[in-house]
């Protein structure tokens, strides 16, 4: 007898509290379409549609009426194959839901599967089996949630800048430098708290003023709501608040919650795909009736990974290999064997590093599987060119950062080497929150002979965050001899095509572009791109948002770049008022009006037509004679130290100081810190020594988070403060002893 290998199916709709209110509820909708039978009411709750054949809530088959099950049972290697058969039997390995939530589900975790089956043994009535339950939760309209764990350095300011938080910090642990087993200890004390201290601690919460919460100033947003749901002593709050990620997605995105891996729920219409389990550990957003032992859910949650929305986050990645076209979503489970990549790396030819986000490592050639779960931690099959000794590729992650994605450029070696670009911690909070804007400053609008550029709508003043931006092509400045320029355009479209939001920079491309030899991305690439450096090679770097701030020879802003977090942030160097084109310099502080002209049309193909170049020839001459002054003063610095005339060389830096102040270069120049400092330091100015010392470590770390070198530069830094610090007391204090022993 012929079996339909497809066929309808109508599934249980249950009625959780946490469901949407009648037609609000897209379950419940989808419900009534395939039973007749079913009413729904205005007043009712509806939350979960199940599809499987898990014997909780059943579906069954429209036409027949029979239940999933027994046609399984019936037909089970034509309906689910032999390798299902040979690992679970005649059952479906997952169980689809279709979920519509109104409040916030339960703060919860799935078991892993050895911790499932004993608790299966020893409470078969709650742990109603003995599995795993990853899942993958897809989303239909708007969703909500919170899920994983913040980096650890996004959460350490949160618990220093309030005190009543510091009650839960474990005695012993560094508060400057959290580990894993801190935040263990954390979420166990957080949902250990009596209720009056959980409502003191959400009191706090709420009188703290957004600018000092930084990137989470959500919380204000988020937590009446949670109260208004759960009341005002519920430790739930707390955990997902301080310690998790809060996500806010759209339709085709998804987040992918690992067995033990920390979620709630909040809100939206969502389809959800798990391993066949039903078992759940609740600690929050329920009564305290319903919560799960705290220890065992501490003990038990994971904490593996990088901290960061990119563990848990999932694009949408559009595939053509189906008729009507699908989204695809790559989750981070490997399923290769430890034979399968032995076998990988060994023809890939080099011994490559562990990634960040699995435990195993990674190869990738022409021999790359079709697999996508093979790809980790990137979201689309890398392609590569061939080439005499190496080939050179184009890899994307589609989900960092920051969601809009990023497309290296690179050689598989460098690519496998710089993997923990994928780990760096994207959603840091920013160092200054009290230097950001609540809204975005200015808007992009047409500036007359320069296109588009990014004109103020607010004061901004002085030292203030204009934008933050991030990396989305990273391309290696060099490529193989024996590439084609042809094969090169080839990977930088498809390095533009599969980002996220690949229209940021397909938008860039310039309407006046001359027909030649350069294509369309290559242009774009070139004539927006920074050169940065990370980790041991330079790359060029794409910023869209930054692509749309021109350039001026007398700027009213600049840029910094954290190697740390692929961040470019644009920094005012004065008061910006409202309707003023905001401007960063694109070349060298200190060249000359012809050399930077020159440099600015060979490099980025325009004539700058600021201020500055646009000034009468006296102004631009005098600006000249200020900058070529500037030139042959630090030769001269150097030149006297040389010659241990410091004395010497302390005048002619301040003279140096002085002119860089008078041209408006201070802020392009700030890198020059270190050198009066030291010679203050010979000279025995002890006080300017500290002061300059302070300088040049703010411009390290001032501005956004450092790389290695720059982490390590400034550790050398504060060793130098340290140490001049201390002689400054001794100074001092054998000073005073002098005064005291004349005035006796």
């Amino acid at each position: 007898m012929m079996v339909d290998r497809v066929f309808q199916l109508t599934g249980t709709c249950n009625n959780y509290k946490w469901g949407k209110k009648g037609r609000d509820s897209l379950a419940a909708q989808l419900h009534a379409k395939t039973d007749p039978n079913f009413q729904i009411k205005d007043d009712e709750r509806y939350s979960e549609l199940w599809f499987g054949d898990y014997p909780k809530s059943p579906a069954r088959v429209l036409k027949t009426g029979e239940l999933l099950k027994d046609v399984l049972d019936k037909n089970p290697e034509i309906l689910l194959g032999k390798k299902v058969i040979e690992e679970l039997g005649a059952q479906l390995p997952y169980l689809p839901k279709i979920l519509s939530i109104d409040k916030a589900l339960q703060l919860q975790i799935h078991p892993n599967k050895a911790l499932a089956a004993k608790l299966h043994a020893h409470d078969p009535a709650q742990f109603t089996d003995p599995n795993h339950k990853p899942e993958i939760a897809i989303v239909l309209d708007r969703f909500e949630t919170f899920a994983g764990f913040k980096p650890l350095a996004s959460i350490q300011p949160l618990f220093l800048c309030l005190p009543v938080l510091g009650h839960f910090v474990p005695a012993g642990a560094n508060p400057h430098a959290w580990t894993d087993d801190t935040l263990r200890e954390v979420v166990r004390a957080l949902l250990k708290a009596d209720d009056r201290l959980v409502q003191t601690v959400q009191e706090a919460l709420l009188a703290t003023p957004r600018e000092k919460l930084g990137e989470a100033g959500y919380i204000l947003d988020l937590l009446p709501r949670l109260q208004e749901q759960h009341g005002a002593t519920d430790a739930g709050s707390l955990v997902a608040l301080l310690l998790m990620n809060f996500l806010d997605l759209g339709p085709g995105e998804a987040v992918f919650i690992p067995a033990d891996g920390i979620h709630a729920y909040l809100s939206g219409n969502i389809v959800e795909c798990m391993a066949r389990s039903d078992n759940v550990l609740c600690l929050g957003f329920c009564p305290r009736g319903e919560r799960d032992d705290v220890d065992l859910f501490a003990d038990t949650v994971r904490f593996e990974g990088a901290h960061s929305v990119g563990d848990v986050y999932l694009p949408g990645v559009k595939t053509s290999k189906t008729v009507l076209g699908a989204l695809l979503f790559i989750t981070h489970i490997k399923t290769s064997t430890a034979s399968d990549q032995a076998s990988n790396n060994e023809q890939c030819g080099w011994g490559l590093p562990r990634s960040p986000l699995q435990s195993d490592r990674i190869c990738f050639n022409e021999n790359t599987s079709s697999d996508p779960s093979q790809w980790a931690p990137w979201t689309h099959k890398p392609h590569c060119i061939p080439a005499a000794d190496i080939p050179w590729c184009i890899f994307t992650n589609a989900a960092v950062p920051n969601k809009h994605g990023i497309s290296i450029i690179t050689t598989p070696e460098i690519a496998a080497d710089s993997l923990d670009l994928l780990s760096h911690s994207f959603s840091l909070p920013f160092h200054a929150p009290e230097k950001l804007y609540k809204t975005r400053p200015y808007e992009v609008r047409d500036v007359p002979g320069k296109g588009r550029g990014a004109v103020a709508t607010q004061r901004i003043e002085k030292d203030r965050v204009i934008l933050i931006d991030h990396a989305t092509i990273l391309a290696t400045i060099e490529y193989p001899a024996d590439v084609m320029r042809e094969e090169v355009r080839d990977l930088m479209d498809r390095g533009v095509m599969q980002l996220s939001e690949p229209w940021k920079v397909t938008s860039l491309a310039r309407k006046d572009r001359e027909e030649d030899d350069v294509s369309e991305m290559e242009d774009v690439l070139v004539t927006n791109s920074f050169v940065v450096k990370v980790g041991p090679e330079n790359y060029m770097a794409l910023f869209p948002d930054l692509a749309r701030v021109n350039h001026a020879c007398n700027p009213n802003a600049f840029i910094h770049f954290s190697e740390k977090t692929l961040g470019m942030t644009v920094w005012s160097s004065r008061d910006i008022e409202p309707g003023e084109e905001i401007t960063i310099t694109y070349s060298d502080a200190g060249l000359l009006h012809a050399e930077r002209q020159e440099r600015l049309q060979s490099v980025w193909g325009f004539k700058c037509t600021c201020s500055l170049c646009t000034a009468p020839p006296e102004v631009r001459n005098a600006s000249d004679t200020r900058r070529l002054e500037i030139r042959n003063l630090q030769e001269e610095v150097l030149n006297l130290a040389q010659k241990g005339d410091f004395p010497g060389a302390v005048t002619t830096v301040e003279r140096l100081f002085e002119v860089i102040e008078e041209e408006g270069l201070t802020e392009q120049m700030g890198d020059l810190y270190e050198i009066p400092a030291r010679l203050y330091y010979h000279v025995g100015k002890l006080e300017k020594a500290r002061e300059f010392t302070k300088l040049a470590m703010h411009e390290l770390d001032g501005y956004g988070a450092p790389g290695p070198v720059g982490e390590e530069r400034v550790r050398m830094l504060r060793s130098v403060l340290g140490k001049i610090e201390g002689e400054i007391q001794e100074r001092n204090k054998g000073k005073e002893e002098e005064d005291g022993e004349e005035s006796s």
